[in-house]
């Protein structure tokens, strides 16, 4: 039997004293618990300190966790353990390093035939699929997790039904993705996990975002309700403020700067550009920098700043092979279009908007395949 205590102390009192997760946890291990369930409970606050963004913590609970499973080996350790560590990986902006955990932790799962084991593993794996662009494998891998729901954490069902809703936002259809979205939050809620409610509400605001950018490169595009979008910024941004959660130190602000640019007030998303394109980006961010950058290019020429303006969007077009998904290179090529026109290049202007309906196209045909293998799953 194990008996440990996390200190607490340690920690903000405000924090702890509202954390309802930490609380339990930090019950529970301080009690006579099993080996499995000590394991389970010491990943999970691995998990909890990561995606708040405090590493030190979740460095000091994954060291715990790897020196017991040293001296205890089990299945159970070896899945959570790996757990543990992609998302540490993933938080750090590794998503292939925590890929290649979360699919050590499904194959130990498959292995000892643990359904609660595998559905866990699998929302892990659904999560990490699509934030690395491979849909159809985040498709399966909720597939696998959803057939073990019953079982599932708390923590699983919270992860996989965001990883839908996700997919569903991302690709435009808003109201499927609600649903998952509300599934993901009531789990998260149940835990006392408040951390991932503003994972939650981030991943509300940041897809609204990207669908309106999207939308702005299509003839027939939807008004931007930049009142709505607005407000569910701001509800991230002051949600993970009230909780001190650091999960998104470079996301938010970026964030705001993108939402700025859309509503064309370019002076108060150029000072945040200016101030985080100086920063040193985790490395799952290098695929978002030429659709930045490209946005600052915009500013830039609408301030009037038209010689820095042609520098920077000459560098994101010699970067484009960055941009990896379909459509952060459209939107790349949308602005470097819009630049260009209006720093009096209609030609260079025509060139990239021909090859920004190019990577719509791409991107839309994603979509069309995406949203059709969503819909016949069982869970539809």
């Amino acid at each position: 039997m194990f008996r440990r205590c996390v200190n607490l102390n340690l920690l903000s009192p405000w924090i702890t004293n509202m954390s309802r997760l930490l609380n339990a946890i930090n019950k529970r291990l301080g009690e006579e618990i099993t080996q499995n369930d000590w394991f389970r409970d010491t990943s999970r606050l691995v998990v909890y300190f990561a995606q708040k963004g405090d590493a030190a913590d979740a460095a000091r609970e994954l060291l715990q966790l790897r020196a017991v499973l040293c001296a205890n080996s089990s299945a159970h350790g070896i899945v959570y353990v790996n757990l543990a560590e992609a998302t540490v990986c993933f938080q750090a902006g590794s998503t292939v390093d925590a890929i290649k955990k979360a699919r050590r932790a499904y194959a130990i799962s498959k292995a000892v035939c643990d359904v609660a084991l595998i559905s866990q593993s699998s929302a892990w794996l659904s999560h990490l699929y699509f934030n690395s662009g491979q849909y159809m494998e985040s498709i399966e891998a909720a597939r696998e997790s959803m057939s073990g729901i019953g079982v599932c954490e708390k923590s699983g069902i919270a992860r996989v039904s965001l990883a839908i809703a996700d997919m569903y936002h991302f690709f435009g259809d808003y109201v499927s993705a609600k649903k998952w979205y509300h599934t993901a939050r009531g789990a998260a809620s149940d835990e006392g996990d408040e951390v991932m409610i503003g994972i939650i509400l981030y991943n509300v605001a940041t897809y609204r975002l990207n669908c309106a950018r999207l939308s702005e490169l299509q003839v027939d595009c939807t008004l931007f309700d930049g009142f709505r979008l607005k407000l569910e910024v701001a509800s991230s941004s002051n949600y993970d403020f009230g909780v001190q959660s650091s999960a998104f130190p470079f996301l938010l602000p970026l964030l705001n700067a993108q939402a700025f640019t859309l509503d064309s007030k370019f002076s108060e998303a150029a000072e945040i550009f200016e101030r985080y394109f100086t920063k040193e980006y985790p490395e799952d961010m290098v695929r978002l920098y030429s659709s930045l950058r490209a946005d600052y290019s915009w500013c830039l020429a609408n301030l009037g700043r038209h010689s820095e303006a042609l520098k920077e969007i000459s560098q994101v077009v010699a970067e484009l092979s960055l941009c990896v998904a379909p459509d952060d290179r459209a939107l790349a090529l949308y602005r470097a279009g819009l630049t260009y026109r209006l720093l009096g290049d209609v030609k260079q202007a025509h060139v990239y908007q021909s090859q920004m309906q190019l990577a719509l196209a791409e991107h839309r045909a994603i979509q069309d395949k995406v949203l059709e293998k969503l819909n016949s799953q069982p869970w539809i």
